[in-house]
């Protein structure tokens, strides 16, 4: 007999077919059957051992808020003015001041200037030589003038005793009344090359800072183009935009509080200066103006401001859960609702409930529908939960 047993088994007096019976068959079906054994029996210890999601939890209260509404506005200096030549001409030099290693340099922007002060000078050489060109024909048309006053005197007293003709005397006045004429011409034109010689100084017309600049020594400097910005920032206003349910709550001269990100723990006092008569055509809002004094220039122009007004007393006391709280309805994308923790059975469960959501205060969020105050939202790990899953609080 070889390595495999031959079984012969008689049923009825006949005998069946040898069946070959391989050992190796055996222990691997054995081996199968405690696998399967193994893993049933894991899943059932899993299934027993699963852990509650750990969550925050926060009370739905109340919240006293400040009886106020916010606007946002921008700040903007109180007058400004771009300056430009009225006369053409090679820029000459610019307004020198000291920086901070004590060099002298060009104005530039930033710098804070006196009035009167002189920012920048054309080439005078053309002027100047029109000015003396104009002298020089004033004198001479004032000599001329002077001649024909003197002739015509002559010739008056001469035809007031006969001794002139009555032509003679209109011809000399003629030529006296044409002197002064050229005399007042000469005026004129001294006057005009005088303005043009003085217009080649640009100068500041207030105490100001200088918003841009737009030109260098060695420019050609065309009549009308700008070239200077200039921002009186001793006062600042501050311009935002009122819905016409609110406007009639504001009017001229009334006062108001003002606070800046960029300054933070400092409030301002300003007052009302102007209301547009009529609402923006696109933004259907009527734009305020508030104008804010402004000594140490702190505020700048371009500052995003916050304008507090009192609101309605209606806000006094709004239910609020941290903002952490909300989160997208999974029953409509388009609400919102917060993860609540109720008590079944001995134990906490999660359930959705949907909110209609107010205005925000901070990192609060004012609910207006869907709680009733006391709740238990989950704030931290509202998104990972899911209906009914059983959760633990943890501090």
């Amino acid at each position: 007999m070889n390595n495999y047993g031959l079984l012969k088994l008689r049923r009825g007096g006949s005998e069946t077919r040898p069946h070959i019976c391989r050992p190796g068959m055996r222990a691997t079906k054995l081996i199968a059957a405690v696998l399967l054994l193994w893993l049933v029996a894991c899943g059932q210890h899993e299934h027993q051992a699963k852990i509650p999601t750990p969550v925050k939890v926060k009370t739905a209260e109340k919240y006293s808020a400040a009886n106020d509404v916010r606007y946002s506005a921008n700040i903007q200096p109180k007058n400004q003015v771009s300056l430009a030549f009225k006369v053409g001409g090679y820029i000459e030099s610019l307004y020198q001041v000291r920086d901070e290693n004590g060099e002298m340099r060009d104005v530039q922007q930033g710098d804070r200037v006196a009035r009167g002060t002189v920012l920048a000078r054309l080439q005078k050489s053309d002027y100047q030589a029109k000015v003396a060109q104009a002298k020089a024909t004033l004198t001479e048309a004032q000599a001329s003038a002077d001649q024909a006053k003197e002739d015509f005197g002559r010739t008056e007293r001469l035809f007031q005793s006969e001794s002139a003709t009555k032509s003679d005397y209109d011809a000399m006045k003629t030529k006296f009344e044409s002197s002064q004429s050229h005399v007042e011409a000469a005026k004129a034109q001294l006057d005009q090359v005088g303005i043009a010689l003085n217009d080649s100084d640009l100068t500041a017309p207030m105490d100001s800072v200088v918003i841009t600049r737009s030109v260098e020594a060695g420019d050609l400097a065309s009549p009308g183009t700008p070239a200077f910005v200039l921002a009186e920032t001793r006062s600042v206003k501050a311009l935002f935009g009122v819905p016409d349910l609110a406007i009639s709550k504001f009017q001229i001269g009334q006062p108001l509080s003002v606070v800046l990100e960029a300054l933070p723990g400092a409030e301002f006092k300003g007052m009302i200066t102007r209301i547009a008569p009529s609402a923006d055509t696109k933004t259907r809002l009527f734009e305020t103006e508030v104008t804010i004094p402004n000594p140490d220039n702190r505020i700048r122009p371009g500052m995003i401001a916050t304008i507090i007004t009192k609101g309605d007393t209606d806000l006094n006391s709004v239910l609020v859960v941290p903002l952490t709280a909300i989160v997208r309805s999974k029953l409509n994308s388009e609400r919102y609702a917060v993860m609540i923790v109720k008590n079944e059975n001995g134990k906490n469960v999660a359930q959705t409930q949907e909110v209609i959501l107010g205005r925000a205060f901070g990192d609060k969020i004012a609910i207006k529908q869907g709680l009733q105050g006391g709740e238990q939202v989950i704030t931290v790990g509202a998104t990972i939960v899911t209906e009914g899953e059983e959760v633990a609080l943890i501090p």
